[in-house]
Order: C-alpha cells, then structure tokens, then sequence
C-alpha cells in the first residue's frame, strides 16, 4: 500500500521549497536592510567640513566660512555661533546650510555682536569645530586673528 507522500511527490516537493523559501526571504531582507542603511546614511556625515570664523575688516561683523573638503555633496548642514563673555546682543546665532557642493565654500549671513570684555566664540559646522578668542569692546571685535 502506497502513502500519501508517495503518491504526491511533487506536492511533496513543492512543499519544501516554500518553507525553504519562507525560512530564508527575512535573511535575504536582513542583507539588503543593512546596505540600504549603509547608503542612507546623512552625506554630513560623510563629508569632512572645514569651518573658519571671519571677521569683517572694520572687526563689526563676523561669519562662518564652511568648506566641504570631501567628494561627498554634503546636505542640511546644521551650524551654529556662540559667544561665551559679557555680550548684550548676537550671542546666539545658528542655520541650516541646505547643500554644499564637494570643494566648494559656504559663507553665512554675516552678523553683528555687541558685548564688553574678553570673549570666546565658538562657531560649527557639521561635526567641524572653530573657536576664536578676543575683546569685545561694545560693537568691535579685538584681538581675533581671522579676518575676510
């Protein structure tokens, strides 16, 4: 006498290989999860950001400078300016750059301070940091070596 398994061999077969199928499609999704997660990741990341504070030449104004130094296009570049001193206005400053090309330099809006007394300013771009000491002597800038 013949049984069932015998008589079906092709539905026996078929059987396997949808379980086989259903025990490996979640590795075959896990692989492709993790390179797309690998492709996903924030070009800021990527890039290397160069950052520079500037200040105007009358030392009123100042500015970050950020320059993409990598072969990646670096997007949503998140960078900030702060003053640590006796400052009354424009201690706080911070954007988002949408895009920057690969060589290519980014300068922001320049802005105004107006303080008294020794001062740190702390300025970043992406994960680049630039720090600058000076005297802040009301609307002027002292001491600060970078100019534009």
């Amino acid at each position: 006498m013949r049984t069932i398994f015998e008589k079906n061999k092709t539905v026996m077969l078929l059987s396997i290989l949808v379980l086989i199928g259903i025990l490996v499609a979640p590795l075959a999704n896990a692989q492709e999860a993790v390179t797309n997660n690998e492709e996903k990741k924030s070009p800021e990341q990527l890039a290397v950001i160069d950052i520079d504070i500037k200040i105007g030449p009358v030392r009123i104004r100042m500015q970050i400078c950020c320059t993409n130094e990598d072969t990646v296009p670096a997007e949503d570049v998140a960078w900030n300016f702060d003053v640590t001193g006796f400052c009354l206005y424009g201690a706080h400053h911070d954007g988002i750059i949408p895009l920057i090309q690969p060589g290519e330099t980014i300068e922001t809006e320049p802005f105004f301070v107006f303080g008294l007394g020794p001062a740190e300013i702390a300025a970043s771009c992406g994960d680049s940091i630039d720090t600058l000491s000076c005297f802040l002597l009301g609307p002027f800038v002292l001491g600060g070596t970078d100019t534009y």
